[in-house]
């Protein structure tokens, strides 16, 4: 169940930033404006996109660890049954 939130909470967050981005994209190609607020565009979808990593990579440590206490809790209560 734990790790299924996590996966189900990861691709909408994939979705939101994608979809961000691609708004800021779409910005860039529609609108006439200055050279400056185009970098500015392309630099915030650049940090979009490296929070967006990171927040990934955190998601896929917490699963990790959710399936190691998962593991070790089986573990355990298979050794117990084994010792009675």
């Amino acid at each position: 169940m734990i790790v299924n939130a996590s996966a189900i909470t990861e691709e909408a967050l994939i979705g939101v930033v994608g979809s961000m981005r691609d708004q800021i994209a779409v910005n860039l190609m529609n609108a006439p404006i200055s050279v400056e607020s185009k970098v500015v565009n392309e630099y915030i979808a650049i940090m979009l996109m490296i929070v967006m990593k990171i927040l990934i990579a955190i998601m896929i440590v917490i699963k990790i660890k959710f399936a190691i206490i998962i593991t070790i809790i089986t573990m355990k209560i298979k050794f117990a049954d084994l010792t009675e």
